[in-house]
């Protein structure tokens, strides 16, 4: 199964605890806000890679594919009906 085979060989050291992989992604998640806090410059993409590739890890490590939750997620939240709050941000209105 494509899961196994991606915790088996996608990563030299795979097997991170998920306390681990998640406080890095949050690290980096973290330095990422800061830079963009203090600099009004584009930041590099390994910031959102690194990040990205940390969630990516952690989700394969419990069993789901990150990319397929997302795209799941998205197909309920164009149905919703969405408001926005001021600040550009929004909230939808229904829970599907």
């Amino acid at each position: 199964d494509l899961l196994e085979y991606l915790k088996d060989n996608e990563y030299g050291h795979f097997r991170e605890e998920p306390v681990i992989v998640a406080a890095r992604a949050n690290k980096r998640l973290a330095d990422l806000i800061s830079f963009l806090t203090i600099s009004t410059a584009k930041p590099h993409i390994d910031y959102l890679t690194n990040i990205a590739g940390d969630l990516k890890r952690l989700s394969i490590n419990m069993g789901f594919n990150l990319f397929d939750a997302i795209d799941e997620k998205m197909q309920v939240n164009r149905i919703r009906i969405w408001k926005t709050d001021g600040t550009g941000c929004g909230y939808h209105e229904n829970n599907l």
